[in-house]
This record gives C-alpha cells, structure tokens and sequence, in this order.
C-alpha cells in the first residue's frame, strides 16, 4: 500500500465524485478509479458504493478515510520531522566560554540547547576574554551568543 493510493481514496472520499476528484488531484479519471480498486483488492474491502447517481462510502470505508487521513498526515509529519533533524545535525553552536565563572551556567545552556536542537553539535571553546570578543568579531563564534547575558555577565 502506498500513500500515493491512501491520498487518491481521500480526494474521491470527499469529493464523492471520481471526475472532480481526478481534476483535484491532476491525475485522469481511468488510473485514478484502477488505483481505487486496487486499494480495495489489497484491503481485500469495498470502500465505495459505486452508482449511476454518484459514489458513497460504506462503513468500511468511512473507517478507512479516518485512518487514511491520520496515516498521510503523520507521513507529512515524519516528512517535516526528518527534514528538521536533517537541518539541525548541520548546524553546530560554538560558544566561548571562561570556565571558573561560566561553569554553572554553561550546563543549563547546554541542556537548553539540545532540548531545542537534538542532533546539532557544540564545541566548546576555554577563551580568555580578549579571544571571545576576537571570535565574536572574527564569526568563529556562534554570533547569537553577542549580547547575552552569558556574555555580558562574564565580559563586565
């Protein structure tokens, strides 16, 4: 079973019609209606009323359309998931860091960080203050820390 099918079954499911469920969905109408049944052979379940005056959904089917929308859209969400991870393993934060007065404060921001980025990388860099403010001002460190109280606090 492929989503590609379950997607086909919603468009017809609400649409209730074959044509303008194929117009939706920019496929014709012949593969569109041999997808459905296709659907309903490998569910081994009849999933439309099929008549002169139109398409219903049978009990089965309507059990189906709830499931099938649940299961495209937690594809969509894997989608969206996968690619945010993707992302967030490239990225790397890069802080400068003094360790006898930041030590306690590191670690919360630390534990914040990978809470809000799982997956994305740090490097920790033991900076005297001299070398913060040229790495700051150099890029090598991560630019959002400019400005924030970690900073500040251990620059005044």
């Amino acid at each position: 079973m492929e989503l590609r099918h379950l997607r086909y079954f919603i468009a017809v499911a609400e649409e209730l019609n074959f044509s303008r469920a194929a117009a939706r969905l920019h496929v014709s109408q012949p593969p569109l209606s041999r997808q459905i049944r296709g659907l309903e052979a490998e569910l081994k379940v009849k999933l439309l009323d099929r008549n002169t005056q139109g398409v219903r959904l049978t009990r089965a089917g309507h059990a189906v359309l709830a499931r099938s929308r649940k299961l495209v859209c937690d594809a969509e969400s894997l989608r969206a998931e996968a690619q945010t991870i993707d992302k967030e393993s490239e990225e790397e934060l890069r802080i400068g860091y003094a360790p006898s007065p930041t030590a306690v404060i590191i670690s919360g921001v630390l534990a914040r960080y990978h809470k809000l980025s799982p997956g994305a990388g740090v490097t920790l860099h033991d900076l005297t203050h001299t070398e913060m403010l040229s790495g700051l001002r150099a890029g090598k460190l991560h630019e959002s820390m400019r400005g924030s109280s970690l900073i500040i606090s251990y620059l005044q």
